[in-house]
């Protein structure tokens, strides 16, 4: 699942004007980034508790950033504690993500100054093909039913959590690809299809984005 991270920054981009199409998208990626160091064993469940296996480098910055974290925490701590603190708590988290896909030509970043002030990063897309792989590659699943491997399935079930799938299909197309998205998230199927550590970290990432969203809600709608 080494793209992973790199397939979900495709699917969250807006390609028209270089932002991230959801504001939980962070979620997304720490939770993307969990679930490859849990493919290669770096990570493991204990319980409900996200445990350090290895800490040797990965070669990748962010990885390694992400494993020294959780090797100097006091204590273990639970997976969607994880996700939370990660996606809150590592600065440029989306630019560190796309790295790979500018440093391959896939993407260019440019920054500009909100009110002149405040820099804001924008992605260009270089190479529409790879990014409409991602697209593509859904789209064949849950509208043809191909085969998913599975990292695609993986990345289904983080569109889903970040509300991105809808968006790739016509009111049409939504009413087959809805009960294929349905079964293909669903508890059991991701325990066929992922290990048990990365179903766990996808169950994170929906619960961490739920409780984001709540306490928005909750915060924009105070009493007078």
């Amino acid at each position: 699942m080494e793209g992973l991270a790199q397939d979900l920054f495709l699917l969250c981009l807006n390609e028209r004007n270089g932002r991230l199409r959801s504001s939980m998208a962070n979620y997304g990626f720490a939770g993307a980034v969990l679930m490859h160091l849990a493919d290669q064993r770096r990570v493991t469940l204990d319980g409900k508790k996200l445990i350090v296996n290895d800490t040797s480098t990965t070669g990748n910055d962010l990885q390694d950033e992400m494993l020294a974290r959780l090797a100097r925490a006091k204590k273990p701590r639970s997976v969607q504690s994880w996700v939370s603190s990660f996606a809150s708590g590592i600065k440029k988290l989306p630019s560190k993500v796309a790295e790979p896909l500018v440093h391959d030509g896939v993407l260019a970043q440019d920054v500009k100054k909100f009110l002149g002030i405040f820099p804001m990063h924008y992605f260009l897309v270089r190479d529409p093909g790879r990014h409409s792989e991602v697209i593509e590659r859904i789209r064949a699943i849950l509208l043809q039913m191909r085969e998913a491997d599975p990292e695609s399935v993986a990345l289904i079930a983080l569109g889903k959590s970040l509300g991105l799938v809808n968006r790739l299909f016509t009111r049409e197309e939504r009413k087959i690809a809805k009960p294929v998205l349905k079964e293909l998230t669903s508890k059991d199927a991701m325990a066929q299809a992922v290990s048990g550590s990365i179903a766990a970290v996808q169950a994170a990432i929906a619960g961490a984005v739920a409780a984001s969203t709540v306490a928005a809600t909750s915060g924009s709608g105070g009493g007078s």
